[in-house]
């Protein structure tokens, strides 16, 4: 498994937890939107994780770029199933701390 596939797993174990926590009525819209974020995201992601490893970018310079990523975040299928709009947003909030602790977790 490439680091990168290892990164994409954990991202998608932790959503899934944490969409168990926050969004029980919605796991697999959760999971549905986080994935199809990590795909849109996925060669900004690639790019930030090799520099990350390479000691290229700070873990800083990457939170801020991963956070920065918030407005590709669309939680279609969230709001297809009738999320609030302020659990919604808790949600994404909570994916990109999953998507920077994963990195550091797999990178560094």
């Amino acid at each position: 498994m490439t680091d990168f596939s290892a990164f994409t797993a954990l991202v998608l174990t932790k959503v899934e937890d944490l969409a168990r926590s926050e969004l029980r009525d919605a796991l697999t819209a959760a999971r549905n939107d986080a994935e199809s974020f990590l795909q849109r995201s996925k060669a900004d992601f690639e790019r930030w994780s090799e520099q990350l490893k390479d000691g290229r970018l700070t873990a800083e310079e990457f939170e801020d770029l991963v956070i920065g990523q918030a407005s590709v975040f669309e939680m279609r299928a969230l709001t297809l199933t009738g999320i609030a709009k302020v659990k919604a947003d808790k949600f994404r909030e909570g994916v990109l701390n999953i998507v920077v602790e994963s990195a550091f977790a797999v990178f560094l």
